[in-house]
C-alpha cells in the first residue's frame, strides 16, 4: 500500500509540470508511454498521458541568423532565437560549458568555457573564460538568482534590451543586448511583437 501511496503522490507532483512519470520508483508505479508526459490523475488513480508539443528548433551553432552590433557595441538578438533558446535550454547548454566562478570561499556567478566564435553564446560576444556576474539584473550566484534572470529573459519584448554582467580578464565588462523583432516573421506572434 505504501507504495501505491507514493506512486499516486509522485503522479500528483507531475501533473501540470509537463514531466514524464518516474519509471521504477516503487513497486505497481504507474507511468506513461515511452515519449508521453503526465498531464492529469482521473479520479480511479489513473494517469492521464498527452504528447508534448515540440519545443521550437534551437538552430545548431553557426547556422542561425548574423547578429548585428549597432554604433553603441549592442548586440541585436531576434525574439524568435532568444524563445527558442529559453524554449530548449538543453540544446542550447550544449555550445558552451558552465562552472561556478568561486572567490574566497563564495560563488561569483558561473566561468564559460568552450564556446565556438559561431556558436549563439559567441556570437552575443561571450568568450572562454568570461564571468556572467549578473544577468538581467539578477546576481546569479544562486539557483534562485538564476531562475529569477531566467523569468525576466523570459518577459523580454521587442525593443527592450538585456545587460549581461561579464567580468573579463579581471575587468568588469558589460554586454548589452536588445531585442529585435523575430528574423522569421512567420513566427512573429502578438507577444513578441509588442512591449508587456
Amino acid at each position: 500500500m505504501r507504495g501505491a501511496m507514493w506512486s499516486g503522490a509522485l503522479a500528483l507532483g507531475l501533473v501540470g509540470l509537463g514531466l514524464p512519470a518516474v519509471t521504477g520508483a516503487a513497486p505497481g508505479a504507474r507511468r506513461c508511454p515511452a515519449g508521453q508526459v503526465v498531464v492529469g490523475l482521473e479520479a480511479n488513480g489513473d494517469l492521464i498521458c498527452e504528447v508534448p508539443p515540440a519545443p521550437p528548433r534551437v538552430p545548431r551553432p553557426g547556422t542561425g541568423p548574423a547578429l548585428e552590433t549597432d554604433a553603441q557595441g549592442r548586440v541585436h538578438l531576434p525574439k524568435d532565437l532568444l524563445d527558442g533558446v529559453l524554449a530548449n535550454p538543453e540544446q542550447a547548454a550544449r555550445t558552451m560549458r558552465v562552472v561556478p566562478h568561486i572567490s574566497d570561499g563564495k560563488v561569483h556567478g558561473f566561468k564559460v568555457f568552450g564556446i565556438r566564435r559561431s556558436s549563439l553564446p559567441g556570437r552575443l560576444g561571450l568568450r572562454n573564460g568570461d564571468t556572467v556576474a549578473r544577468l538581467a539584473g539578477h546576481a546569479v550566484d544562486t539557483p534562485d538568482g538564476a531562475l529569477a534572470a531566467y523569468g525576466a529573459l523570459r518577459k523580454l519584448a521587442v525593443g527592450q534590451t538585456v545587460v549581461v554582467d561579464l567580468i573579463r580578464r579581471g575587468q568588469p565588462t558589460p554586454l548589452t543586448v536588445v531585442i529585435d523583432p523575430p528574423a522569421d516573421p512567420a513566427q512573429a506572434t502578438p507577444e513578441s511583437a509588442t512591449r508587456p
